[in-house]
């Protein structure tokens, strides 16, 4: 027995899809698993009226070009047009999520940082809404994913505070008390708070803050 075969249909058993939905994506998944394809299939966006120069600007013998090239054709994200090789529309579907992608993995270091934020036991809504505009930066990609990976549940653990003095109450009240790595996110600086920070960073406590920088550059 081919163990490959096993191996693909007992994940596509789990993923509760068609055979042919899940042979497409490996098909999709294998063309552009190489640099070189890559390159070619984000270099298309604009359309390749000339080979020859696409070989010279992304620096491919012509035989790699085209081996690159056919794999992306046949799975249907390039087509050649009155001379021109241009994205299908599956392929301009494919690449705007590349791009998205792209804009997400350039966030990695922030959204790393989220994956522990998001254990935290109390944040307001309006702290979810601060940190993820912050760390999307106007991108309505990663606002999606955020949203979908990270607050869709976290919003049902909110704590509400009457007044903003009782908040930082409860900010230096958990700074101090704390054994742990602190996690803090907010588009506001207050003394009392940086002084508690200081404080648990003279202990030895490690901390990590997400400020927009123009927020920060005001308090200054």
């Amino acid at each position: 027995m081919d163990v490959s075969q096993t191996s693909e249909h007992n994940a596509q058993d789990s993923l509760d899809v068609s055979m042919d939905t899940f042979s497409n994506m490996v098909q999709i998944l294998n063309a552009l698993g190489n640099d070189d394809s890559l390159a070619i299939f984000m270099y298309t966006a604009n359309g390749i009226k000339s080979s020859k120069q696409a070989i010279f600007d992304l620096g491919l013998t012509q035989k790699r070009f085209y081996s690159r090239l056919k794999d992306l054709i046949d799975v249907g994200f390039i087509e050649k047009d009155s001379g021109t090789y241009r994205h299908t529309s599956l392929g301009t579907i494919f690449y705007k999520m590349g791009l998205s992608l792209m804009s997400i993995l350039e966030n990695k270091e922030r959204i790393t940082l989220l994956d522990q934020l998001k254990q935290t036991m109390s944040l307001s809504s309006s702290d979810l809404d601060t940190i993820k505009s912050m760390v999307s930066q106007g991108s309505s990609d990663i606002s999606g994913v955020l949203d979908l990976v990270f607050f869709s549940s976290k919003k049902e653990k909110i704590e509400m505070l009457p007044t903003y003095d009782k908040l930082v109450e409860k900010l230096v009240t958990e700074m101090s008390g704390t054994k742990r790595t602190i996690l803090l996110a907010s588009r506001y600086v207050d003394n009392r708070v940086i002084d508690s920070l200081l404080k648990v960073a003279n202990k030895g406590i490690e901390f990590k803050v997400i400020m927009a920088k123009h927020d920060l550059e005001d308090k200054m």
